[in-house]
């Protein structure tokens, strides 16, 4: 996905450090193109678009699911997905979103993974019917 002027805008207004926005400005850039840590905070950001947040959402890094994961704005499909992620950390990170569907939150009831569950107890749009 190719960075336009108006997402180096949105960047600067979110606060991007000026690194970043120098990147961003010194050439056509893509999504691809940005450092781990910069998509990290592109898929943390409620502001970021949700085509952007789609791309991100298969990232090759954890970390950069994780944020999609866990930012309050990701539609609820990419949530179900993100559910099923192999990282534990990106279903740690769903099982706190409140934005979570009920239907992955009782899914991740039953994770193998102790954080992950944990993360689904504490979750306020838990089903009762999850946690018992």
């Amino acid at each position: 996905m190719k960075i336009t002027p108006d997402l180096i805008l949105l960047a600067e207004m979110a606060g991007a450090c000026s690194e970043a926005v120098a990147y961003l400005r010194s050439g056509e850039r893509t999504l691809t193109d940005l450092r781990p840590e910069w998509r990290r905070w592109v898929a943390g950001n409620p502001a970021t678009p949700v085509p952007m947040l789609e791309v991100l959402a298969g990232d090759a890094e954890g970390d950069v699911r994780q944020a999609v994961a866990r930012n309050p704005a990701t539609p609820v499909p990419m949530l179900e997905v993100l559910a099923g992620d192999a990282e534990w950390g990106v279903r740690w990170a769903g099982a706190g979103n409140p934005a979570t569907p009920a239907a992955a939150l009782e899914a991740l009831a039953g994770d193998a993974d102790g954080h992950v569950r944990q993360a689904v107890a504490r979750n306020p749009a838990t089903p009762a019917a999850a946690l018992e």
